[in-house]
């Protein structure tokens, strides 16, 4: 295949005009190249990891599960903690019949991951997918986990009227809406799937931090103009890619690690086409349909359908909005100026100063407030992500001779399963009645807020009034970073949630 020589640049739309012709093109991209990658080795990995042995009888086989101790991938917005937290008010145990959908499950990330913590439980999931190749693979993943609490519908957002699912407690979106050709009435059916009290994850390309990949696709456009063949655009986009600088992919690839992975193995001059580069390369320079939002525009989405905002979610992205004026924006005066501004603006400000959020990362309710908070005293505050080195790193950094006066410490906190994430500062309050609630806490005594002020008040003779605001101070701040959560007493976290280790903190 010849690749044509560009003697002047011009704008070329999509060759599909409707509706249903970019639906069609979407159903085969994905059913060709079924999204997100997943290798063969993977499979391998996951199979080696779930199945102890294969059991057979009278000719008929089956895979006899491990049920490890932990699962083998983590999903840091579905971890069940979380969603307690952001939209179910600390209250939801769970135990109800939970139903979940997975909407554009691929190859069963998400969809898996939920299952597998929620097993124990009478929860089921939905996972939709008009990719009956990544469905395969998805099922695949189920079975060595050997998971039974998963219906499967092979079908699109569009249909879910048409297929009678019922309502549902929470639904997962991430990164499908963008590609639907009606993004609101997409999202609108969803809102009305949801349940009185439910609440929606949802992922969306974001406008600035994919500015250059949305240059790449323009340029793919011109070049593949008459290209109808898949196999052909994709050996042009490699041709082109091959032919850039390095300098040229660092500015443009600007990405999580997994998906730069995936691609820059192939731009090696030496080396052809993967299934990994095929996968990802098409997914983002030659994708059908592929609508990016500002804050402004995810803000004005899901005012359409109803909905109400609950929170920024995914660590590195939430981080930039939570340490935004200590971090960046450290002049008083522009402080100022800026938190005179509604929180959608001081939103819009943050993506704009920062520029790099390729993603926009989201909590849906139809409720409002739907987020736990210390406003209700029956709630049981806990350490979430069992963060490591907490009790010594808080000793070192408040080690004084008077611990009776309110004063702010700050400390490091890094992230154990995912170093690249980098770290972020945490600023806390601590007197020796803030200490005092850490031993209460990590003793495991599944005490309320009300409980853990009333035994300060009564064992120390603390003021109950210094005593409260003490206690909120320290838990506002720690809530604000995802250190501590939120829940109803009934609530057991199980085991494999409450032992793994998220975070780290330590002195700076």
């Amino acid at each position: 295949m010849i690749v044509r020589y560009l003697t002047q640049v011009m704008l070329v739309t999509l060759g599909y005009c409707s509706d249903s012709e970019i639906s069609q093109a979407m159903r085969d991209h994905y059913t060709a190249l079924p999204y997100p990658y997943f290798s063969e080795g993977k499979l391998a990995d996951e199979k080696s990891y779930y199945v102890a042995e294969s059991s057979c009888e009278l000719g008929s086989c089956h895979l006899v599960g491990s049920q490890p101790n932990q699962s083998v991938y983590f999903h840091y917005p579905n971890c069940p903690p979380v969603l307690n937290q952001y939209l179910f008010k600390g209250r939801q145990t769970f135990t109800n019949n939970f139903r979940i959908l997975v909407t554009g499950g691929g190859t069963g990330n998400s969809v898996t991951y939920m299952a597998e913590e929620l097993r124990n439980t009478n929860t089921e999931l939905t996972y939709l997918d008009f990719s009956k190749t990544s469905m395969d693979i998805a099922r695949i993943r189920a079975k060595y986990r050997g998971l039974n609490n998963i219906k499967w519908e092979h079908a699109m957002i569009e249909n879910i009227p048409q297929i009678n699912l019922g309502e549902f407690d929470f639904i997962e979106c991430s990164c499908v809406l963008h590609h639907l050709a009606d993004p609101d009435a997409g999202l609108q059916i969803l809102a009305d799937s949801l349940k009185e009290e439910g609440g929606i994850y949802l992922i969306l390309y974001g406008l600035y931090g994919r500015t250059g990949l949305y240059q790449v696709q323009d340029l793919m456009r011109i070049v593949n103009e008459d290209v109808f063949e898949r196999e052909f655009e994709l050996d042009n986009t490699l041709y082109i890619l091959k032919s850039m600088l390095p300098s040229f992919h660092e500015r443009r690839f600007v990405l999580p690690e997994e998906f730069s992975l995936n691609i820059i193995p192939s731009l090696s001059r030496e080396l052809p086409r993967s299934k990994a580069f095929d996968i990802e390369a098409y997914d983002l320079f030659s994708n059908k349909k592929d609508r990016p939002y500002s804050l402004p525009d995810v803000f004005q989405l899901m005012r359409k359908t109803g909905l109400h905002f609950a929170g920024f979610y995914h660590p590195p992205y939430k981080n930039k909005f939570t340490s935004f004026f200590r971090n960046i924006l450290n002049d008083s005066d522009l402080q100022q100026t800026i938190e005179k501004l509604g929180f959608e603006d001081q939103a819009a400000v943050v993506e704009l100063v920062y520029g790099d959020m390729d993603l926009h990362n989201v909590f849906l309710s139809k409720q409002q407030d739907s987020a736990a908070t210390l406003q209700d005293k029956d709630l049981v505050p806990f350490f979430y992500g069992n963060p490591r080195n907490l009790l010594e790193t808080i000793s070192k950094v408040t080690q004084r001779k008077n611990e009776t006066e309110e004063r702010f410490y700050s400390a490091q906190v890094g992230y154990v399963m995912n170093p690249e994430y980098g770290q972020f500062n945490l600023q806390f309050p601590m007197t020796q009645k803030g200490k005092n609630v850490l031993h209460f806490m990590m003793q495991g005594l599944n005490l309320s807020f009300q409980e853990i002020l009333d035994k300060l008040v009564k064992k120390k003779s603390h003021g109950y009034r210094k005593t409260k605001r003490a206690l909120e101070l320290f838990f506002e701040e720690a809530i604000k970073n995802d250190i501590v959560f939120l829940k109803k007493k009934e609530y057991n976290i199980i085991p494999r949630i409450r032992s793994r280790s998220l975070y780290y903190l330590y002195a700076k």
